[in-house]
């Protein structure tokens, strides 16, 4: 459960860093709590994976249980937006040292590269095709809580009427294509320049 918890969290942020528009300063700020909040929880769920297998294994220390096996797919959506975009370089840089412009001139080679892999191998789509800000009217029949979140002020029975606050994304396709080296759990290849 809690492996399923981590690859939707990282989907997720990925997908909130990629698809939120750069249009200022407060937009990039969003982007980042996004980013941060999904890493935290990511982090905090691995750290409590970490605790319950310690201690499992010292209550049960004759039993050894194999290491579990990296999942392919997150290896290789890693590599793909690593190769064009490099986006683990970044994620894994510390930034705390430079300047706000510094950080958003990179963040826009990034994006530009994660996008168009995104584009290449993914098809998202609006959950809601209308445009940000505007009213909408969610019949009975239309709404399903996986794919739309009502808040604020929601009467116990449909239509819910509001003004759209977030489009939504949903995937629609995926066409990754095979990497060639299956079952090794390299993100991208140390490299070494010989003089």
């Amino acid at each position: 459960m809690i492996k399923i918890i981590i690859k939707i969290t990282m989907l997720i942020t990925l997908l909130s860093l990629l698809y939120t528009p750069l249009m200022g300063y407060s937009q990039l700020v969003v982007t980042g709590v996004y980013f941060l909040t999904g890493l935290l929880i990511s982090i905090i769920a691995a750290i409590m994976m970490k605790r319950c297998a310690t201690k499992c294994e010292s209550q049960t220390s004759t039993v050894q249980s194999p290491q579990e096996p990296i999942d392919q797919s997150v290896t290789e959506t890693l590599a793909m937006l690593q190769k064009n975009g490099r986006l683990v370089d970044f994620i894994k840089e510390d930034i705390s040292g430079y300047s706000d412009n510094q950080v958003g001139a990179a963040v826009r080679s990034i994006h530009k590269g994660c996008k168009e892999t995104l584009d290449e191998y993914v098809v998202i789509e609006s959950v809601i095709d209308k445009i940000e800000g505007s009213e909408v009217t969610i019949d009975g029949d239309g709404y399903s809580p996986n794919s739309i979140r009502l808040t604020g002020n929601v009467p116990s029975n449909p239509p819910y009427k509001g003004i759209l606050q977030h489009c939504g994304w949903r995937v629609t396709k995926t066409q990754f294509p095979k990497r060639a080296q299956a079952g090794q759990n390299i993100v991208h290849p140390a490299e070494i320049e010989i003089s």
